[in-house]
C-alpha cells in the first residue's frame, strides 16, 4: 500500500539536496512547493491530497530538479 511515508521516504535524498522544491506538511495534506531564487518567492504551490498525487508530482518534477542540480 503507498502511502505518503514511503513517498517521501523513496525521494528524501534528492529532496534534501534540491535547493528550489520543497514537499511540507500544511493543515490541507502535503504541498509540493517551487521557489524562485531570483525573486526570492514561492512561484507554485501544488495540494498534495493522496499518495498517488505525491507520486505523480514528484515523478514530474524530477527531471527538472536534476537539470538544476
Amino acid at each position: 500500500m503507498l502511502t505518503f511515508g514511503r513517498v517521501l521516504n523513496i525521494f528524501e535524498d534528492i529532496l534534501q539536496q534540491d535547493p528550489l522544491y520543497e514537499v511540507v506538511s500544511t493543515s490541507h495534506d502535503y504541498t509540493l512547493l517551487g521557489w524562485d531564487s531570483y525573486r526570492n518567492q514561492w512561484y507554485s504551490a501544488e495540494l498534495l491530497e493522496t499518495p498517488e498525487d505525491m507520486l505523480d508530482a514528484l515523478l514530474v518534477y524530477i527531471p527538472v530538479i536534476w537539470n538544476y542540480s
